[in-house]
């Protein structure tokens, strides 16, 4: 993967977030994590709003807490999660890169794949083709 350093970081700050661990793998993804923490960024949560705003299991969803926390993305506050300084920073890289929108693909072997795509411009000379 091409990526200037600070972007690499990030993002391979989510891709261990999201990697298994010992046992299966987990039941969230990248668009959980990233759509966590822009639901932390103005507000608070727990974990079982958290699970019904994700529909995700609440093991899942404590899982993918104590791997924010662990990578200091967030922070827990009594029964409640907020966004570090870190979160937020790795939040602004997202969102000045990605639109980021959950959809379902009807492929076969498809189902749990996440799609990136990056705003990008391209060389002058393939450009002007276009023309």
């Amino acid at each position: 993967m091409y990526c200037q350093q600070e972007d690499c970081e990030v993002i391979n700050l989510i891709i261990k977030v999201i990697t298994p661990k010992k046992g299966g793998t987990p039941g969230f993804n990248a668009y959980h994590v990233i759509e966590t923490l822009k639901f932390l960024k103005n507000r608070e949560a727990g974990r079982p709003f958290l699970s019904k705003y994700l529909n995700l299991g609440e093991a899942s969803v404590k899982t993918m807490l104590k791997r924010l926390k662990d990578n200091n993305l967030i922070i827990q506050i009594g029964r409640h999660n907020k966004l570090t300084k870190n979160g937020e920073m790795v939040l602004k890289f997202f969102e000045s890169k990605l639109n980021i929108f959950e959809s379902k693909l009807n492929i076969e072997g498809l189902e749990d794949c996440l799609i990136l795509v990056l705003e990008m411009n391209p060389p002058k000379d393939l450009t002007s083709i276009y023309k």
